[in-house]
């Protein structure tokens, strides 16, 4: 965990920041929501930072209204020139001489305000899925809409915003995501802070900045329009802009590898021999994940991959070498206790239960997303409501009687036993040993099992 301090702004209030890493000084401006302690518990935020921290000071900070900060703030006061003072108290606080600041979303407005006003402290700026003008983010309706329902229903609107910033997550995720907001500030602050992103306007002065500026932008964003992306960096006179595959509104999720490499390039970062992975022992074998990669190494090899479900159903079989997992129960994540075939039934009384609850909750999502005319989130909860329950009704008999796993889910075992392969392919082809081995001693089907010829102890 990084070191959490506070500082004091102009009119006394109480900021909280968390510093990492030793080096040139990032300094993030206040995007959006958030909280300096309980992002950094989250596995890809951590990657995230944890990554620019190998080789930059990062200085992230929760706005006053939010996170560890005093919640206490006037109406009048949140405008973007209050940010840019408390921006400015933060790096001066630091004793800061030059800093490279990080502007995501709603951050970025205020990170080319504080170089205009401060050519001599910027040293390079960056900008991620950010904008001029809020007019930009979204239309008026749409505005209008988001407001209004952050005011009338925080917990609706909560999980509306978590949809919209990482659509690809599970509905869990974004469930924990929109609990995470409404804990870290109220609705009628989330309300005046989106009413400061929506009228918010700097394009009079990109002109004005010098600073050396990297502007990236994921394509398929549903947040901040790529166009409007486009226009900052058309408008900078010293931008370089990287359109992005995606469609995460948030840096640390989806694709983050392309954002580190332009950022660490972009910012002269040269990595050391010190600063990549020790090289793999070959007495130690492990499989493990670190945010969106999984790091291998096996006889002597070390190999990265992106993080797939096939992966984490390779993990699982890893940690039971000889013993047989159902499919259904990794198709749950491997959370269900390896059977005898004939015994236990593929679903217990718990897991039904759950999974009838997931519908129930599905069903109520749907409804929203249809209410919010939101296609393709209307996609992915009907493909979820139609796998699971498929997955209920071959799990149980007539009357709805549990099956044995002598009858297990036919789409379990096909759905399984094709991503452990496609899997072990991409294995094979970064690392052909690994893949040989695993073709070899893994077998997939009603039953999946990890069986080599000789006992191998694995770090997971």
């Amino acid at each position: 965990m990084p070191d959490i301090r506070f500082c004091t702004t102009r009119d006394d209030k109480r900021m909280a920041y968390a510093i990492d890493g030793d080096g040139p000084a990032i300094v993030l401006p206040a995007w959006w929501i958030s909280h300096v302690q309980r992002d950094w518990e989250e596995d890809g935020f951590r990657a995230f930072f944890s990554s620019l921290a190998e080789d930059h000071t990062v200085v992230r900070y929760d706005r006053i209204g939010a996170g560890l900060s005093d919640r206490e703030r006037d109406q009048a006061d949140i405008t973007i020139d209050r940010e840019v003072a408390d921006l400015t108290v933060l790096i001066d606080h630091l004793g800061f001489d030059q800093v490279s600041l990080l502007g995501i979303s709603c951050g970025g407005p205020i990170a080319l305000t504080y170089a205009a006003r401060n050519p001599d402290k910027v040293d390079k700026l960056i900008f991620f899925a950010s904008y001029l003008r809020g007019v930009r983010v979204g239309t008026a309706e749409i505005q209008e809409a988001m407001l209004g329902l952050v005011r009338a229903s925080w917990g609706l609107g909560s999980k509306t915003l978590a949809a919209l910033f990482t659509p690809d997550v599970s509905a869990e995720d974004i469930r924990r995501s929109s609990s995470l907001q409404r804990a870290w500030a109220d609705g009628e602050m989330a309300a005046q802070l989106l009413t400061l992103t929506y009228r918010g306007d700097v394009s009079e002065i990109a002109g004005q900045s010098r600073a050396p500026s990297l502007v990236m932008h994921r394509q398929q964003d549903h947040v901040v329009p790529f166009d409007a992306g486009r226009e900052l960096a058309a408008s900078l006179p010293n931008a370089t802009f990287v359109p992005l595959a995606g469609n995460a509104h948030v840096p640390w999720e989806g694709d983050t590898k392309p954002v580190l490499d332009a950022t660490r390039s972009f910012l002269g970062v040269t990595r050391s021999p010190a600063a990549e992975p020790p090289s793999a022992d070959a007495n130690h074998n492990t499989l493990v994940r670190r945010g969106d990669v999984w790091l291998l190494s096996f006889g002597g090899e070390l190999a990265h991959f992106k993080h797939s479900k096939g992966l984490t159903d390779l993990a699982v079989l890893l940690a039971r070498p000889g013993h047989e997992v159902a499919a259904a129960a990794l198709m749950r994540g491997g959370l269900v206790q390896e059977a005898e075939p004939g015994s236990d039934p593929v679903l217990d009384d718990r897991a039904r239960a759950e999974f009838r609850a997931r519908v129930q909750s599905i069903t109520e999502e749907l409804e929203e997303a249809r209410g919010f005319n939101d296609l393709g989130r209307t996609e992915r909860l009907e493909a979820e409501q139609e796998a699971i329950l498929g997955e209920l009704a071959a799990a149980t008999g007539l009357g709805g009687r549990s099956r044995k796993l002598k009858d297990p889910s036919e789409r379990a075992r096909k759905a399984v036993s094709a991503r452990i392969r496609e899997s072990i392919n991409r294995i094979g082809d970064a690392h052909p040993a690994a893949g040989a081995h695993f073709r070899d001693a893994v077998r997939t089907g009603v039953f999946c099992c990890y069986e080599p010829a000789d006992p191998i102890e694995w770090e997971l």
